[in-house]
């Protein structure tokens, strides 16, 4: 057979490649395989890393392993994303309750007995914000290192020395009947949650990530979550900043920039005529902060400063107003309120229906408290904006180094009360802690002068109690009557009723100090203490005004004659331009605004 040459001249041509060429293009073995142990090493590293980290936690991040545990996980959190409406039969119940919800979550508890409607309320807010009510109770309680480590320490010592756990403990124990039998109740609730959610395995998950149990409620945490809310709406550094400022700019030009009172027109909804004064306290020119003044007040600023947001107060922003029957086209009272706090996640309200014997109210509550703080029963209904007034004072204690431990006040020396705490740590010792007391409150800072705090949210108060009686108002001698009890912090509670009247009483602890500067840190020694408040019946205050409204927007309640000292102008009360613009949109003549288009106007404008 004869091949056609083209195809013998291809069988015929070499079909390998010379030896030095195979060796230039077949890759050694050696590499390839070093490349594949790096890769098998690298992942059991990282592998290692992350299950580590997944259980043991890595820095700031904590195990996040448990959350993703089937019976234990984060996944437990979705059984009351589609609950409704159900019966509670509680341990401590006289008789079951009906809870119903709402699609927007809000809760409507309808209970046979008093005590039921606040055990119950204790449950619902465990159930639903369980992990915030805990949160808060550590924070005021000096405990949050216990949980999250050293970076909570520095909260946790200030906290201890302000003094809401000791205020907390005088309040229980001077408490009410019923204030009791609401504390109580509401406590049993929450702990009947924390058992069911500990059964089932629905503790919120931040517990689960975190890695603790919570401990049972007790009343008194109820009035910690008060002081907490308290300090956030009225502690104020004020004072210091005004002396770094005073010693900075001088007093003339801080005076002018700060001044006493008000140079634009605030809008005042109390005008008086006011009561007279017997002995109107003087009120000193202004002088120079000496240097150790200054010292001491920027070492107590920095640390103030320091501490996480929410625990010193920056300010209002809220507004509030109601309309008399006679300015409304319905004939009917009109009430608005709009009270700011702090954003956060959960937010600081839950919304509910509180329906009992005794109670049929419905508003925002606080989780942690028993009790609606803004709403409406079936008579009355209120709002409040913080009242701005000056309830925070600092001290610069008088000591010697010949007595050792003492202060100076009214001419003799005086040892100082000392308390000691233990502060657990997680991941590290327990840090003690003692915290020196003298007659005007905490010392919070000892560098440059011994520094000492007066603050009105550690007279102990019944506030829980006052709301229960506004709860149960009916008209508004019953509403003033019982913020008559209402210290701090002090707040313009708005009203309306269904008989088509309204009211605003900024109800609350005014201390009154006896001369001296008390917008900047005063001597210590007895001259410039705290003497007392202003009486109820001469707070700034009104009832159906003739115009038939009323407003408040944390602006200067009253006026330039006012006989008591409230505060100073801008660096307590706001400006009074949203309290201006209040007043210029409610105020406008008829018929060029009725009532419901000034309304839209007003809510655009603030």
């Amino acid at each position: 057979m004869t091949l056609d040459p083209a195809i013998e001249a291809a069988t015929k041509r070499p079909t390998s490649v010379p030896g030095p060429r195979v060796a230039a293009d077949r890759p050694s073995k050696g590499p390839r395989r070093t490349q594949s142990v790096l890769n098998t090493i690298a992942a059991l590293v990282a592998t290692a890393a992350v299950l580590y980290a997944a259980f043991f936690g890595a820095g700031p991040l904590p195990a996040l392993g448990p959350a993703f545990n089937p019976v234990t996980g984060a996944w437990t959190m979705a059984a009351d994303a589609s609950i409704g409406s159900e019966t509670l039969r509680l341990a401590g119940l006289d008789q079951p309750v009906r809870v119903t919800f709402e699609s927007d979550g809000t809760a409507h508890i309808v209970a046979q007995t008093d005590h039921d409607l606040f055990l119950a309320t204790g449950y619902v807010h465990a159930r639903f914000r369980l992990f915030q009510m805990d949160l808060l109770r550590r924070q005021g309680e000096g405990r949050l290192a216990e949980v999250v480590g050293k970076a909570a320490l520095d909260s946790d010592r200030f906290e201890l020395q302000l003094g809401l756990l000791r205020t907390a403990q005088l309040e229980w124990n001077a408490a009410s009947p019923r204030s009791r039998v609401a504390g109580l109740a509401y406590a049993q609730g929450v702990n009947d949650r924390i058992t069911e959610a500990e059964a089932a395995h629905q503790l919120p998950a931040m517990f689960t990530l975190l890695g603790y149990q919570p401990k049972p409620w007790a009343p008194i945490d109820s009035l910690i979550v008060k002081g907490d809310m308290t300090q956030t709406l009225n502690f104020t550094d004020t004072p210091l900043v005004m002396a770094l400022l005073n010693k900075s700019l001088g007093p003339d030009l801080t005076s002018q920039w700060f001044p006493i009172l008000p140079p634009n027109p605030q809008s005042p909804y109390d005008p008086g005529p006011y009561p007279a004064q017997a002995a109107p306290a003087p009120i000193a020119a202004v002088s120079q902060v000496t240097n150790a003044e200054a010292v001491a007040a920027a070492d107590v600023y920095q640390r103030l400063s320091s501490l996480p947001a929410g625990l010193v107060a920056t300010g209002g922003a809220s507004n509030n107003w109601a309309v008399a029957g006679s300015r409304s086209t319905s004939g009917g009272a009109l009430m608005a309120g709009d009270p700011h706090l702090h954003l956060t996640l959960p937010a600081i309200w839950y919304q509910l229906t509180m329906d009992s014997p005794s109670y049929h109210v419905s508003g925002v509550t606080i989780p942690g408290t028993p009790v609606v703080l803004i709403g409406h029963n079936q008579h009355i209904s209120w709002s409040l904006t913080d009242a701005q007034n000056q309830q925070t004072f600092f001290y610069l204690e008088h000591e010697d180094s010949a007595h050792p431990g003492q202060y100076l006040w009214n001419g003799a020396w005086k040892s100082y009360q000392m308390v000691s705490y233990d502060i657990p740590v997680l991941g590290g010792p327990t840090d003690h802690l003692t915290v020196k007391l003298s007659v005007h409150g905490p010392v919070i800072s000892e560098r440059g002068q011994t520094t000492s705090v007066w603050w009105a949210g550690n007279i102990p108060s019944q506030d829980l109690d006052v709301l229960m009686g506004i709860d149960q108002a009916s008209d508004y001698q019953s509403f003033r009557d019982a913020l008559r009890g209402w210290y701090s912090p002090t707040h313009n509670f708005v009203y309306a009723d269904d008989k088509g009247n309204i009211g605003l009483i900024s109800a609350g602890y005014y201390p009154q100090i006896n001369g001296g500067q008390p917008w900047l840190p005063m001597p210590g020694t007895g001259e410039f203490d705290v003497t007392g408040t202003i009486p109820y019946d001469d707070i700034p205050q009104v009832y159906n005004p003739p115009d038939g409204v009323i407003w408040s927007a944390n602006q200067r309640q009253v006026t330039s004659d006012y006989p008591y000292y409230i505060g100073t102008a801008s660096n307590f009360f706001d400006p009074g331009y949203r309290a201006n613009e209040i007043y210029r949109v409610l105020n406008q003549s008829v018929p060029d605004c009725f009532v419901s288009p000034c309304l839209a106007k007003l809510s655009a404008a603030t």
